[in-house]
C-alpha cells in the first residue's frame, strides 16, 4: 500500500501543474473605476453606496477613507472629491451607475406660496373655514379642525378643480379673505426652503405665554415621474423669555397661537397647488383691536415648479 501511495505523488504533482492554469483562468476578474465627482460631494455618494456611518466618519477626516461593499473596495477621496471603485466588474459597474444617478446638476425648483388670513370668528360669531369654500382633493392628514386642549390640527389638500388665482379670487369675493403677503424661494431638489408666515406670535404653555416666529418649512422632492412631494413642517421658534399669562378676565395680548406644530407629506404635479388649512391665531396683530375675540385661519397655497429653462419662471402664479 505504501508503494502504491509513494509512486503515485509524481502523477499528482503533474496533474496539480496542469490544473493550475485551468484554476487562474476560472479566479473572478477585478475591474477597477476612478469616479471624478462633479455636483454631488464624495459624502453622499458613499451614504447612498455604503452606510451612514461610513459618510459620518468620512465627514471629519482629512485622509482617503476605504469601505467594502459585498467583493467591492471603495476609496473616497474628500479633497479631490473622487470615489475608486475595484472588485468584481458586474458590482463595480452597479456602483458606477448609482454614482452617476447621483451626481447631476441640481434640480431648481421655484416654491411659490400665497398666505392669506381668513376670518373664522367675527364678534362672536363663528364661520366656516376658508377651505370649506373651495372644491378640493383632502390627502390623508385626516385631524382638520379637531381641538386638543385648546389647540387646532391642520389639514392639507391639493388644488385639482381650478387654478391658484381663480381659488383666491372665490375667497377674497366673500369678503372675510385678505392676502398677507406673497412669497416666493428658489431652492433646489431636496433643498429645504423656510417661509415666514405673518409677525411674532405667542404661545400658550400652561400659566406663560412664550414669544415665537412663526414660519414654514417645505422640502421638495422630485420624483422620476414628474410629480413633487413637499415635506412641510410647521414649528414655531421661540423667541425670548416667556412672560406671565393675563389675569382673568384681562384681554390677552395678541396674536395667540392656536395650532399645535405639525408635520406632512403632499405629492403634487409639477406647477400644482398645495392648499394648507387649519393653523389659526387669536386676535392677530394684522386686525384693529376690537371689543371680543377674533380668531381667523391662516390658509396657504405652496405651488412648486421645476425650472427646466429660465423662461419657465416666468409663468408661475
Amino acid at each position: 500500500m505504501k508503494a502504491r501511495i509513494l509512486l503515485s505523488l509524481p502523477g499528482l504533482v503533474i496533474a496539480a501543474m496542469c490544473l493550475t492554469p485551468a484554476l487562474r483562468s476560472q479566479e473572478t476578474p477585478v475591474a477597477e473605476e476612478r469616479l471624478s465627482l462633479q455636483y454631488v460631494s464624495v459624502i453622499r455618494v458613499l451614504d447612498a453606496l455604503t452606510s451612514r456611518k461610513v459618510a459620518e466618519d468620512l465627514a471629519t477626516a482629512d485622509k482617503p477613507v476605504a469601505a467594502t461593499v459585498g467583493k467591492t473596495s471603495l476609496h473616497a477621496d474628500p479633497v479631490a472629491n473622487t470615489l475608486t471603485l475595484s472588485g468584481p466588474p458586474v458590482e463595480v459597474k452597479r456602483f458606477k451607475e448609482q454614482a452617476a444617478s447621483l451626481d447631476r446638476k441640481p434640480v431648481q425648483i421655484i416654491l411659490s406660496a400665497v398666505v392669506g388670513q381668513w376670518r373664522l370668528l367675527q364678534n362672536g360669531i363663528p364661520g366656516d373655514c376658508a377651505m370649506d369654500r373651495l372644491p378640493l382633493s383632502e390627502v390623508d392628514l385626516a385631524n382638520l379642525r379637531v381641538n386638543r386642549n385648546g389647540r387646532w390640527m391642520p389639514s392639507g389638500w391639493t388644488l385639482e378643480k381650478l387654478s391658484l388665482s381663480t381659488a383666491l379670487s372665490i375667497l377674497e369675493a366673500t369678503e372675510r379673505m385678505k392676502v398677507l403677503s406673497r412669497p416666493t424661494i428658489f431652492t433646489l431638489n431636496n433643498v429645504p426652503a423656510t417661509f415666514s408666515l405673518c409677525g411674532p406670535v405667542r404661545i400658550p404653555q400652561g400659566k406663560l405665554l412664550q414669544p415665537a416666529d412663526m414660519s414654514l418649512k417645505v422640502l421638495p422632492m422630485l420624483h422620476e415621474n414628474g410629480e413633487i412631494e413637499l415635506e412641510i413642517e410647521f414649528a414655531p421658534v421661540p423667541q425670548g423669555q416667556a412672560v406671565p399669562m393675563p389675569a382673568q378676565g384681562k384681554r390677552l395680548p395678541r396674536s395667540i397661537l392656536r395650532t399645535e406644530p405639525f408635520k406632512l407629506t403632499i405629492r403634487v404635479p409639477n406647477r400644482g397647488t398645495v392648499c394648507l388649512g387649519g393653523i389659526f391665531l387669536e386676535n392677530p396683530d394684522t386686525l384693529p383691536g376690537e371689543a371680543k375675540v377674533q380668531l381667523v385661519e391662516l390658509p396657504i397655497f405652496i405651488q412648486p415648479t421645476v425650472v427646466e429653462s429660465p423662461e419657465l419662471a416666468d409663468g408661475v402664479e
